[in-house]
């Protein structure tokens, strides 16, 4: 057996196993796993989620959107079921192709009020920068509504 002498405690016995420094091991190996997985999942989400509410900022601004939004909300029939205020969701999907004065689209936007939720589907067809609706319904609880009569 093998002793140390301290300057504070005297003499110490001093084990014989050598220190393997597992935990500055680890904390390595935390911090690579982070670096090399999680800044590039990171990197990736922050990607997606702007892509995602840039396409959604995109389809608000556009006219089948707000069309759709006002026909819903003008409702007699979804303002009963839904409960006034009418508002219109954040996550809305869907497509709107331009194409000069032609174009086309298809959007579902998630619309709530105090009562309930149900989501608004518009979709159309744009020519010579008029657009023409096929369908705007509105869908809560499994009951569609024609909202162009």
């Amino acid at each position: 057996m093998r002793y140390l002498q301290s300057k504070s405690t005297g003499w110490t016995e001093r084990s014989n196993s050598p220190r393997t420094g597992v935990k500055s091991n680890t904390l390595i190996i935390v911090v690579l796993l982070l670096v090399v997985i999680g800044l590039p999942l990171c990197t990736c989400g922050g990607c997606v989620a702007t892509l995602w509410f840039g396409v959604s900022a995109a389809l608000q601004g556009s006219e089948p959107y707000k069309r759709a939004v006002a026909e819903a909300q003008n409702n007699a029939e979804v303002r009963e079921l839904l409960g006034e205020p009418v508002e219109p969701g954040y996550l809305v999907s869907g497509s709107i192709n331009l194409n000069n004065d032609g174009g086309d689209c298809d959007i579902q936007i998630p619309i709530s009020g105090p009562k309930d939720s149900g989501s608004v589907r518009i979709r159309g067809t744009r020519s010579g920068g008029t657009w023409r609706y096929d369908e705007i319904t509105a869908e809560i609880n499994g009951q569609q509504i024609d909202l162009q009569k």
